[in-house]
Parts: structure tokens; C-alpha cells; sequence
């Protein structure tokens, strides 16, 4: 059992929390029947009518079939342990996909975790509303997230890190947004995925990019990282 002892334990909770509910949308309708945003869902209202229970309480009835997949049945809550397999560069022994992640996050994506309204965010997009997961925001998400790219790699000087509350803008000038100016590149969707509405879909490609090669392939249903998997088990 982990039990938050600090600040930046409270957020490793929050974001096992948020991680849970995430990885669930991106990969809804793939794997076990538990793990559907509709069963998430009715998991919830389910003990409001029966236990009329709290929404916290109601939280923890949705999220149970989804913990009990994690070791121990346990959501991690401290960040000492959660620091120490990404700190890890072997890739038997660590955490590589999650390792690379971080480093394209921290280095290449700029798009650290942090709500409209946050402090750190204050120099973002004018009107962007609330997520959903506002209420289990902290005015200092994003410092949270520049902290641990620092730890992990010593970046803190890249571009990303310091665009602040600008990531998605400072994503597109990098990259070109859907503009992108590239050739023989393939993107693949899930139309599922919620990542889907920020890539570059079939009807948005342009003649020129179509003249360079470049190509997209959405596929219905599909989830976050469909392409990757095989049709069956052979």
C-alpha cells in the first residue's frame, strides 16, 4: 500500500488516476469487456442508484475493474517510485517505452499536462475551457512536468520547456501542424482514438502533400496504436 506523503506524491496519485481514465478512452472497445468507457461509466452510476454513493466513492467503484489489473491492485503514489524505473535506461530492466515517451514529451512534443485556468498555463491559449479532469488539477501541473524532464534527461532548455503554456503552439511551428512539408510519411489513425482530432486524417490531406507522398489511413473503430497490432494471434 502507497500513501501520499508529499506534494509531488499527491500528483503521482492524481495521475494514476487520470492515466487510468485515459488509457481507457484511447484503447476503448480493445481487450477485456471491463475496460469500455460504457462499462467505466455504468460502474459508477451503478453504485450512485444502489449505495447512493458519494462522487468520489463513485469514482472508486468505476476505477476498481481497472486497478485490479495493476500489481498489487494498487495505484502508484509516490513519486520516488514512480521516478525510479523511468530513471532506468536499461531496456531489460527499466521502463524503455515509457523512458522514450517521456523523452519525446520532454523534448519533441512539447505537451506537458496543465489546465487553462493553472497559473503555469496563464501564458496559453485565451478560452480554452476546462478539461475534465479540472478537479484533480494543480496550479503547478506543468512545473510538475518540466521537473521531471529535467531529472530524467537535464532538459530544461529546449524549446518545449520553455514555451510554458504555448505547447500545442510551439508543437505546430515546429512541426507544421497539419501543413505539415514532408514526403513518403504514412499517419495512422484510430477514428476512436481521441489523438485522432490533432493528427492528419484523410480528408485533410492537401494536393501537394499527396504529390510528395505523403498519406494517411484511418481506421474505423480503431483505437490509439490499432495499426501496431496484429489481425490475429499468429
Amino acid at each position: 500500500e502507497q500513501v501520499p506523503e508529499s506534494d509531488d506524491d499527491d500528483g503521482v496519485l492524481i495521475g494514476s488516476v487520470q492515466g487510468l481514465i485515459q488509457s481507457l478512452v484511447q484503447y476503448n472497445r480493445h481487450g477485456a469487456p471491463s475496460r469500455t468507457v460504457a462499462a467505466f461509466c455504468a460502474a459508477g452510476l451503478d453504485a450512485i442508484a444502489k449505495r447512493a454513493a458519494s462522487p468520489l466513492e463513485a469514482l472508486g467503484a468505476a476505477l476498481a475493474p481497472l486497478a485490479a489489473t495493476l500489481p498489487a491492485h494498487c495505484l502508484a503514489a509516490r513519486y520516488s517510485s514512480y521516478l525510479a524505473p523511468l530513471l532506468d535506461s536499461n531496456f531489460s530492466t527499466g521502463t524503455p517505452t515509457n523512458r522514450q515517451w517521456f523523452y519525446q514529451l520532454c523534448n519533441e512534443f512539447g505537451q506537458q499536462t496543465c489546465e487553462p485556468y493553472a497559473t503555469d498555463c496563464a501564458t496559453g491559449e485565451a478560452g480554452l475551457p476546462p478539461s475534465v479532469f479540472a478537479p484533480f488539477s494543480h496550479d503547478d501541473d506543468l512545473q510538475t512536468g518540466l521537473r521531471l524532464c529535467e531529472q530524467l534527461f537535464g532538459i530544461r532548455a529546449t524549446p518545449p520547456a520553455l514555451w510554458t503554456g504555448k505547447q500545442r503552439g510551439w508543437t505546430n511551428v515546429a512541426h507544421g501542424g497539419r501543413g505539415i512539408r514532408a514526403s513518403n510519411v504514412v499517419f495512422i489513425n484510430g477514428r476512436r482514438d481521441p489523438y485522432s482530432s490533432v493528427s492528419l486524417l484523410p480528408e485533410q490531406l492537401s494536393a501537394a502533400q499527396t504529390r510528395l507522398g505523403v498519406r494517411s489511413v484511418a481506421i474505423a473503430n480503431g483505437s490509439h496504436c490499432v495499426g501496431m497490432e496484429a489481425t490475429s494471434a499468429r
